[in-house]
């Protein structure tokens, strides 16, 4: 029986100053594997986070991602089809599921449809479909990005029936900097993240933030830009105002300046999307060194009464993936 296999990476939206601005795709999956078979309808088999909690019909974010695309190309999805999804994203961890669900059902319907539309086209459905473009276009394209939404969206053409509607741009990332998600046992919706946000700035906290995500971008690629990148990851837009809401980040933004933590290799941490998962930026390879870190970040979610989740990631540079298999 033959089917296909589609990967697509989670993502940390925001990077500390680059609020809306930038994303990384990072190393956990959802994986969603597609069978085509002699039975009528399409049936769903979900594994791994939020298990029992993930829709099994036509509102599972991946099949109703895959029907966006369906009904643009007016055409319609194979009845008989067998898909299993697999799940390391935490639901709504900050980690850029959604993004990662949209992604993945957009790529599935254009893979059932044969329909072999460009990078750019597929980037531009889904973001399209999920409003702003610093999860799903890490998750698609791979590695990091910045991002500008455009102003003015070209007209659809024969030509060019998905025109873009954002731009980005990869930005290298030196090979040795590692990452550590820990996602707390709380949930933060992401509404509430952004009801949080003032509606105005002072221009002191604009022109903080412009300076640091300039030289954030400019530094990421060298590591022996270490100390700029330090103070590169702080932020005064989103993480002050969010901090409140999720117990313990207050605490947990503070170990940046601890000296224990520096020698560990620490560079920064920072709120995962609008959290509640923190992101530690780290310069070691040792493992030890990893463990004590996330170790320390999960100790002070504890205090909070809060378990918490830690995964040791690091940047994935290639995006989605499909590839063809067959199942006897």
């Amino acid at each position: 029986m033959e089917g296909f296999t589609v990967k697509v990476p989670c993502s940390s939206a925001n990077l500390g100053p680059g609020f809306d601005v930038m994303g990384l795709a990072l190393s956990s999956y959802l994986v969603v594997e597609v069978f085509y078979s002699g039975n009528k309808g399409i049936n769903i088999i979900y594994k791994g986070e939020g298990e029992g909690q993930v829709p099994l019909d036509d509102t599972n974010l991946i099949l109703s991602s895959a029907k966006v695309l369906e009904k643009k190309v007016h055409k319609s999805l194979l009845e008989n089809l067998n898909i299993t999804i697999h799940n390391t994203i935490p639901l709504g961890g900050g980690l850029g599921s959604s993004g990662a669900a949209i992604v993945a059902g957009v790529l599935v319907a254009d893979k059932v449809l044969n329909l072999k539309l460009s990078r750019e086209s597929l980037l531009a459905i889904c973001v399209e479909i999920e409003g702003h473009p610093d999860n799903v276009t890490p998750s698609l394209m791979g590695g990091c990005v910045t991002c500008c939404g455009m102003e003015q969206i070209p007209v659809p053409t024969e030509t060019v029936p998905f025109p873009p509607r954002s731009y980005y741009i990869k930005i290298p990332v030196d090979r040795s900097i590692r990452f550590i998600a820990v996602t707390p046992a709380f949930h933060l919706a992401t509404s509430k993240a952004r009801a949080a946000l003032p509606a105005q700035y002072s221009k002191k906290d604009v022109i903080f933030n412009l300076q640091r995500v300039a030289t954030l971008v400019a530094g990421l690629g060298s590591i022996e830009h270490k100390e700029k990148l330090r103070e590169a990851l702080k932020d005064t837009v989103h993480q002050p105002y969010r901090a409140k809401l999720i117990p313990g980040f207050e605490t947990i933004l503070n170990l940046r300046n601890d000296p224990e933590m520096l020698s560990y290799g620490l560079i920064g941490l920072t709120l995962s999307g609008s959290g509640p998962s923190v992101l530690a930026t780290v310069h070691s390879d040792n493992q030890d060194h990893h463990k004590s870190i996330s170790s320390k970040i999960e100790s002070i979610f504890l205090q909070h009464n809060l378990k918490s989740k830690t995964r040791f990631l690091t940047i994935d540079n290639e995006g989605a993936l499909i590839t063809t298999k067959s199942r006897l």
